[in-house]
């Protein structure tokens, strides 16, 4: 595995038209000021797709984009469990932190997460999803970090701390931007 994408305090990344990012650590890892825009993009057996750890005060756009493990990840091992590494499916699709977060819009592509041990992960933020599917979340526990983790083959793991708030809010409202589960426990 490669380390993948940084955006720095006060960087763009703009990532379009078909672009594929594969077997990194972190596709994208995003600091506090950085902006992303993602629109028809694959990402492909990463460890993390898109991890933004921190608050971030850019602008994340994320439309159209396909995350999914389609094989299993390249360069884990069990030696490297104690960085967390362990497995052989994707960790999660994004993990947010501590911000306020727009994922898919009615006038974009679709944004589908398949096949991964989670699609979002969400801790202390407000998300709000559209345009968006989740398929085929294989049931699983090889990243339980604490004896509460529910596990895998989670579309949506969602948690709250009591610095900040959590709220998940699915805007898939008749045909125009639905959001669709299948095949997820």
């Amino acid at each position: 595995m490669w380390q993948g994408f940084v955006v720095e305090d006060g960087g763009t990344m703009i990532v379009i038209n078909s672009t594929v990012i594969k077997d990194a650590q972190n596709a994208v890892f995003v600091m506090p000021d950085g902006k992303l825009d993602i629109s028809e993009a694959t990402l492909d057996r990463n460890y993390i797709g898109i991890n933004i750890p921190h608050l971030n005060n850019g602008l994340i756009n994320v439309t159209g984009t396909t995350f999914s493990c389609t094989g299993c990840l390249t360069g884990i091992s069990l030696k490297q469990s104690s960085t967390g590494y362990l497995g052989n499916v994707t960790r999660a699709g994004m993990i947010i932190n501590d911000g306020f977060y727009s994922i898919g819009n009615a006038q974009s592509g679709t944004n589908t997460f398949k096949e991964l041990y989670r699609g979002i992960e969400s801790h202390s933020s407000i998300c709000k999803i559209a345009n968006t599917t989740f398929e085929n979340f294989p049931s699983q526990n090889e990243y339980i970090e604490l004896p509460t983790d529910p596990g895998g083959g989670i579309a949506i793991y969602a948690s709250n701390t009591p610095t900040g708030t959590m709220s998940i809010t699915g805007l898939g409202i008749g045909t125009a931007s639905p959001v669709i589960f299948t095949n997820c426990f």
